[in-house]
């Protein structure tokens, strides 16, 4: 939010007249507002209904940003080091994958071949520079979605973006991932694996 009202601040410096300046002060802080009751908002399962047995298998994923649940962790910002030598090949130590890593395996668009680690309990992928993986695909939206550690679960979470998150080639609002699933971005295809 700092950043956003910083980038209002200086867009209405730049714009020069104070008319415009104070409209752009206002457009940016909207926008800003807008987007962080969107992260607050709890978004729910966006899965059509199916039967009964079907629903009762797969829990729904939780809502973001929820702290009323007992286990909640706040997002974990520094990487953790397995305690002791894990038996991976050294092509993926060398990587720094253990086990319980999870990782993304790019294989399509701007990210194919490239191997992103994923560290934190929440992870924003988009195409801005306060992303913590950045897609330089211009079909990404700038904040495009989340992904989230929930009781050892990793969990998809589309952030309202203009082109949609796929998980195996169906659209998504949230979805639990499993090892293995493909997930689209834009024109950026990864694979979700977990060790």
């Amino acid at each position: 939010m700092e950043t956003t009202v910083l980038l209002a601040v200086f867009g209405g410096v730049l714009c020069g007249a104070a008319g415009v300046g104070s409209l752009a002060i206002g457009f940016l802080w909207w926008q800003s507002y807008r987007r962080t009751e969107i992260l607050r908002s709890n978004l729910g399962p966006a899965v059509p209904a199916q039967s009964q047995s079907a629903a009762q298998a797969t829990p729904p994923p939780p809502p973001l940003y929820n702290k009323q649940y007992a286990d909640y962790q706040s997002p974990n910002v520094s990487p953790s080091a397995p305690s002791v030598p894990s038996p991976v090949p050294a092509a993926l130590a060398q990587a720094g994958i253990g086990p319980g890593s999870v990782w993304l395996d790019g294989i399509g668009g701007m990210v194919a071949g490239q191997r992103i680690t994923i560290y934190k309990d929440e992870t924003l992928l988009g195409r801005s520079g306060v992303c913590d993986v950045q897609f330089h695909d211009l079909k990404v939206s700038r904040q495009h979605a989340l992904l989230r550690r929930y009781n050892g679960q990793y969990y998809l979470y589309d952030m309202q973006s203009s082109g949609g998150t796929f998980v195996n080639e169906q659209k998504v609002e949230s979805q639990q991932l499993r090892d293995r699933d493909q997930i689209r971005l834009g024109d950026s295809v990864v694979i979700f694996r977990r060790s």
